[in-house]
């Protein structure tokens, strides 16, 4: 981890600056841009300490709420997709009705349509109408399965936004410019 100094500025703030970004220009508050001396000069600075909390919140792998919450967010939403394209899969197709094309060939065009106005009414194939049934009661509970997905999928985008929408937690760090002395 970069040791951390104060490097004082003519307005009389002190900008905290690491080793880091030693030989490099910062600017202080007052619009004053800084050098920042090289690692020997920056052994004669004021050094900072930083308590253990200072140290987790500024370190760059430490999470907070933000991050956690679009994490559990993130995981929700491809759970949920993951699930839901299990449920997919498992969609029976819709049964069709199978009819004798032979039998309706050797038909005369009367008795066809007869058969046709027959067709209109409606079929009335028990051992159809029971797979029909079976189709609808199987799709109709993975509809529900799936709605469930989707409220927990609507979940997760919820928190990743909360998320998004926190402030970060880090420690507010001076801005960097890459010119070199």
């Amino acid at each position: 981890m970069a040791a951390h100094y104060l490097l004082p500025c003519q307005c009389g703030k002190k900008n905290e600056v690491d080793s880091s970004q030693a030989g490099l220009q910062v600017r202080c508050e007052c619009g004053v841009q800084l050098s920042v001396p090289a690692m020997r000069g920056l052994a004669g600075l004021e050094r900072v300490e930083r308590s253990a909390e200072q140290t987790r919140a500024g370190a760059g792998g430490a999470w907070g709420r933000k991050q956690g919450l679009m994490f559990l967010g993130g995981v929700l939403v491809v759970g949920a997709a993951l699930i839901a394209l299990f449920f997919w899969s498992l969609f029976p197709h819709r049964p069709m009705i199978q009819f004798d094309f032979e039998t309706l060939q050797r038909l005369s065009l009367e008795q066809s349509f007869a058969e046709w106005h027959e067709l209109q009414k409606g079929v009335e194939i028990p051992e159809a109408e029971m797979h029909i049934a079976y189709y609808e009661r199987v799709t109709n509970g993975l509809w529900q399965w799936e709605m469930v997905c989707a409220g927990f999928a609507a979940l997760g985008a919820t928190l990743i936004i909360v998320g998004l929408a926190l402030p970060s937690n880090r420690l507010p760090t001076p801005r960097r410019e890459a010119v070199r002395n």
